[in-house]
């Protein structure tokens, strides 16, 4: 069946406001920065378990270190492999102070969460810092990927498979001249469509006759009535 006027605008207002969404979430200044003050909180928050941790490992490990050659030895025979346990805990924790350092990413994070299994195996935090640290890297996770997590989920590349429908979009645009401010969130949704062409390893020039099928289409509907 053919799809009738009430239904092309209803998805072009749908797709509108996938992409006025997603440009509200990626491109407003303030929202970034507030998302930098709360990664950087929530890194501080974690550094600070993680600091009393190494102090007292390296506390364990230089006492251990400063004692006579004998009672090394029998501390060695009686604790097996303690001591080298200490060093890779150690080893563990100096790793998830580093990647704290730097900026919250998926791969820093990644490796934050093995460092803290391992911390945790060696029960050297308690049960709520432990539980506190897991939602702590949780919601930096989260929010170290809130834009491209919003630019998926509004994604309006899908409608290249019914770009036909742009000049009729266009059109029902033109002939309500109140509503010109949808013009610009229709083109930048149909625009999209150049990110599934290039990930789908179209050729340049694809690229440009999709370019230049949406710019002949806003001539004909728009400039030249």
């Amino acid at each position: 069946a053919p799809v009738t006027k009430r239904r092309v605008r209803l998805i072009a207002r749908a797709v509108e406001m996938l992409q006025a969404m997603c440009e509200a979430f990626t491109q407003n200044l303030n929202l970034s920065l507030e998302v930098q003050h709360v990664l950087k909180f929530l890194a501080d928050r974690i550094h600070r378990m993680m600091v009393p941790t190494r102090e007292l490992l390296e506390n364990k490990i230089s006492t251990t270190t400063t004692s006579s050659g004998w009672e090394r030895l029998k501390a060695q025979i009686s604790s097996g492999k303690a001591e080298n346990n200490k060093q890779d805990t150690l080893a563990t924790v100096n790793i998830a102070v580093h990647v704290l350092s730097g900026p919250a990413t998926r791969k820093r994070m990644h490796v934050l969460r093995i460092c803290l299994d391992a911390i945790r195996g060696a029960s050297l935090l308690s049960d709520e810092d432990v539980v506190l640290a897991s939602e702590f890297v949780e919601l930096v996770e989260v929010l170290s990927t809130y834009r491209k997590s919003v630019q998926d989920q509004c994604d309006t590349s899908f409608l290249f498979f019914t770009r036909e429908l742009f000049p009729v979009c266009l059109a029902d645009i033109y002939v309500k001249p109140n509503e010109s401010g949808r013009l610009t969130l229709l083109v930048s949704a149909f625009r999209n469509c150049e990110t599934l062409l290039m990930r789908a390893g179209a050729s340049d020039s694809e690229v440009a006759t999709f370019d230049n099928y949406i710019r002949t289409s806003l001539e004909r509907e728009i400039i030249q009535p």
